[in-house]
């Protein structure tokens, strides 16, 4: 009985420990219960004569009419005193337990850090974008065409690519609504953008799912009326872990339509988990690059032959090459690091551009793209390049 009353404990904590709701938790104990009378009943059906005559009679054996004398346990002082100690200490150890899991999940150690997110290939034509005064500098900056065509603190109706929102997303050191906050990284190298403000996913309690949204970006003029915003948002749910979540989600283009959104966790356990073309360190996949092939992507899924380094044009032979620049930023350092974005290699134009412009081919979320950057200007090399090209995930272009 003391074993059975300590497993029965251990069983409780574990409901305790993975309920998402009170209600839940009685109707488990009720179930938990259930099933720790089950022999009781089952025996009870026996002596009825329910499952037979064979049961009847070996349950109704005078074995199991014996009535034994009830044990004195408590009665002298001391053994009163070590079983109240008993009882203190299951509940302290039940307590305990309860807050040690319940800090975990504050702190969020078992939700997963990075996730790469595809959120598919729609586009709304005419999104309400409004660029505070502070942001618009920081544009200008990247884009000087931007003092000519741009007017911050209004709205303005930009074309918004969901396909850009598209690549990793990294988990921030605070909750909203008791669950983890995803941030965008920048679409090149996974990192924190130093520039541009970055869209973010959480759950939105006013509306009871989780959201993407940027702070710039509107459905209307007018609030929201769930204050948070959301772009896209998941079917309604409790759930606290987002990898958890169905991926049927609602999309804002002007009017609500329906999307299948796409989430995996980037963390790996082991070499399988980076499609053995790389080595799991610290639950990071590390690319190998030998026999003339060099796999890049957060699980190594994208492969890059030495043959495939430079392409060429079909309509007038133009050669296009991968670049490499150093990881330091250091213009003097050894060039160590493959340009890419979105897990894809970029291409630079191998020839002499005319002047002011500087031509790539990019893959850019879910198709690849031939661009001409106009930069006026701005001196466009591989050491910069990494600030020109982390634009805000939401530009394609103003609608002119």
């Amino acid at each position: 009985r003391i074993w059975m009353g300590y497993i029965f404990l251990f069983n409780m904590f574990l409901v305790l420990a993975q309920a998402t709701g009170v209600i839940e938790i009685f109707y488990d104990v009720l179930a938990l219960q259930f099933v720790q009378q089950l022999d009781d009943i089952a025996f009870a059906l026996a002596k009825k004569d329910v499952l037979g005559k064979k049961m009847q009679r070996a349950c109704t054996a005078k074995c199991f009419q014996t009535e034994f004398q009830r044990q004195k346990f408590g009665r002298s002082k001391k053994l009163s005193i070590f079983l109240k100690a008993v009882y203190f200490l299951n509940l302290g150890l039940l307590l305990g337990g309860m807050v040690v899991v319940s800090w975990l999940q504050i702190i969020g150690t078992r939700y997963c850090d990075s996730i790469t997110v595809d959120f598919g290939n729609d586009v709304w034509e005419e999104a309400l974008v409004n660029m505070p005064s502070d942001q618009f500098e920081k544009w200008v900056g990247l884009y000087p065409y931007f003092n000519d065509t741009v007017t911050p603190d209004q709205y303005e109706k930009w074309t918004l690519v969901y396909s850009y929102f598209n690549g990793v997303y990294e988990r921030e050191n605070k909750t909203h609504a008791g669950r983890p906050v995803y941030r965008e990284m920048r679409k090149f190298d996974s990192t924190h953008y130093e520039l541009i403000v970055p869209a973010e996913i959480y759950y939105c309690k006013g509306i009871s799912a989780w959201v993407l949204t940027h702070e710039h970006i509107q459905k209307s003029k007018h609030l929201d009326e769930s204050g948070c915003n959301w772009l896209l948002r998941s079917q309604e749910t409790e759930e606290f872990d987002l990898l958890n979540v169905d991926t049927s989600w609602k999309i804002w283009m002007g009017v609500i339509g329906n999307t299948e959104v796409s989430y995996d966790c980037n963390e790996c356990s082991d070499e399988t988990d980076c499609n053995l073309n790389g080595q799991c360190v610290n639950e990071k996949c590390v690319c190998d690059s030998d026999d003339g092939v060099e796999f890049v992507g957060m699980r190594c899924e994208t492969q890059l032959k030495d043959s495939c380094r430079t392409i060429f044009r079909e309509r007038d032979n133009a050669a296009f090459s991968v670049s490499k620049y150093n990881s330091a930023y250091n213009p003097d350092g050894p060039l160590d690091t493959l340009l890419q974005q979105y897990g894809r290699p970029v291409y630079w134009y191998a020839g002499d551009d005319q002047d002011g412009v500087v031509n790539f081919m990019l893959f850019t979320g879910n198709r690849w793209f031939g661009q001409s950057f106009f930069t006026r200007g701005f001196e466009l090399d591989l050491g910069n390049f990494r600030y020109f090209n982390s634009r805000d995930p939401c530009f394609l272009g103003k609608k002119l």
